[in-house]
């Protein structure tokens, strides 16, 4: 077996670890609070918060729908927990669940994965927490799994999240037009470099274990305590 293939079993291993605690794998302190990043779990509670959230953030999914609760368990059971590259956590804050972040699509070629579902409920968590919480999956993503690079892709407009991502360390190195296509439950927005009169676009962006280090002003504020 090659050490390229052994690298890839044990980052999915790890992935599968994680995912399968549902405990806290990361604290980070900010201020007086500590916040938790607790692998996502199908109870009702957290199946009808990821419902909401989903339906509440609807515009900025490159898929178009409405989700019900019974989606989003099917969603949990035969998408999420069988991938073993894909990786949610729940964001805890005052003992009450917040949001999610996570990461997925791992890359062999490239040893890259991909930053996803970065959501926070409206008006709830203190300023700088969600900087504080992707700070904390890059560490998870270049201290645990040893991965190269991270990429985040997401709608050009998506003006906050883009720049909660440049204020990480990452930059835009790709800005790829996209076509809408409609489905029976709504509309998927899907990559296609042809449409050059596209009005919609998608940014890449890319970050490097080095570059977090030089970029993130923040990263000193945080103190990670990881209970595996």
């Amino acid at each position: 077996m090659s050490n390229n293939i052994k690298k890839s079993l044990a980052i999915r291993d790890k992935i599968h670890e994680i995912k399968n605690a549902f405990n806290s794998y990361s604290k980070i302190q900010l201020d007086s609070e500590l916040v938790e990043l607790v692998p996502i779990d199908d109870s009702d509670e957290s199946i009808k918060l990821m419902t909401k959230w989903r339906n509440d953030n609807m515009d900025f999914f490159y898929s178009k729908f409405e989700s019900t609760n019974i989606k989003t368990k099917k969603w949990f059971s035969e998408i999420y927990l069988p991938n073993p590259n894909r990786l949610l956590f729940f964001i805890i804050y005052k003992n009450e669940k917040i949001g999610h972040a996570g990461i997925f699509n791992f890359n062999e070629e490239q040893n890259s994965i991909i930053l996803d579902n970065f959501v926070r409920e409206i008006d709830k968590g203190e300023r700088g927490l969600m900087i504080l919480v992707e700070l904390a999956i890059l560490k998870l993503c270049f201290y645990e799994l040893k991965l190269e690079k991270v990429f985040v892709d997401l709608f050009e407009t998506n003006f906050q999240a883009n720049l909660l991502h440049k204020r990480c360390g990452f930059k835009i190195i790709k800005k790829i037009p996209l076509k809408k296509i409609k489905t029976n439950e709504g509309w998927n927005w899907i990559k296609d470099e042809t449409q050059i009169n596209s009005t919609k676009f998608a940014n890449i962006l890319e970050i490097k274990k080095d570059e977090i280090i030089e970029n993130s002003q923040e990263l000193s504020r945080i103190k990670f305590f990881n209970n595996n």
